[in-house]
């Protein structure tokens, strides 16, 4: 029973004491305040800043300019607006195929119009050239679809026209050259240039083959030499003569 009253007594006093320390509130040791941090250890201590030097009266300092621009605008030359075929955005830069196909067909017609009009040389009673330029005209309202077409016979003729205005200017300077010897050529050699006159102003209308047949004949010197003869042959000779000319002209025939 001692015991249990000294523990008993032991605590009610240590309740006692709590409460007792509560009503009077005892000071309790504060924590100890953070020691305030070392201040930085300066070994080298920066240099004081050198003074800005004396302004020199004689010779003063340069002004300082603003920078130019880069492109300076010229109020009397303004820059140039730009090009609107060059833009990507042009419709001349972005051109389909069709209008491309379009613009060719137009101009390769142009050039056959021109072609038809030109009328060049001896072509009256001309049978191959009425009918290459008939094939002509027939292309100019194809569609643009036949462009090939229509290219072939342009070029077709073109080819076919350029020879025979070529045939044609040889045959007349063979006819020049007959027309400027007559007057010093003997009778004999005169009946002889004379039917390659008539052979070669016939030619003018036949085809370009036959053209070039009948210039390559007719283009031959008369085989009677007045110079090798001596003299020029008297009209008697004549019915002999016209017998060998008409022997070198049988393809005349």
């Amino acid at each position: 029973m001692n015991v249990k009253r000294i523990l008993l007594l032991l605590l009610l006093a240590i309740v006692f004491e709590g409460k007792l320390a509560k009503i009077y509130e005892y000071p309790t040791n504060p924590p100890n305040p953070p020691n305030p941090p070392n201040p930085p250890i300066s070994i080298n201590p920066p240099k004081p800043a050198n003074p800005p030097k004396p302004v020199n009266p004689t010779h003063p300092p340069k002004p300082v300019y603003p920078p130019k621009p880069a492109n300076p605008t010229n109020p009397t030359n303004p820059p140039k607006p730009a090009n609107p075929a060059n833009s990507p955005k042009s419709p001349k830069a972005a051109r389909t195929a069709e209008e491309v196909l379009t613009e060719m067909n137009n101009e390769l017609t142009d050039k056959i119009n021109k072609l038809i009009a030109s009328k060049e040389g001896n072509i009256e009673n001309n049978k191959e050239y009425e009918e290459n330029l008939d094939a002509l005209n027939k292309t100019i309202e194809l569609a643009m679809i036949l462009y090939p077409k229509k290219k072939l016979a342009y070029d077709t003729f073109k080819e076919y026209n350029n020879q025979r205005l070529e045939l044609e200017d040889k045959i007349n300077k063979r006819l020049e050259k007959l027309n400027n010897d007559s007057s010093s050529q003997s009778n004999e050699c005169n009946k002889f240039y004379s039917k390659q006159k008539i052979a070669l102003n016939s030619a003018l209308k036949e085809t370009n083959s036959k053209k070039e047949d009948i210039l390559r004949e007719n283009s031959v010197e008369c085989p009677s030499n007045p110079v090798k003869d001596g003299a020029c042959d008297d009209d008697d000779d004549d019915d002999d003569d016209d017998d060998d000319d008409d022997e070198y002209y049988d393809y005349m025939n």
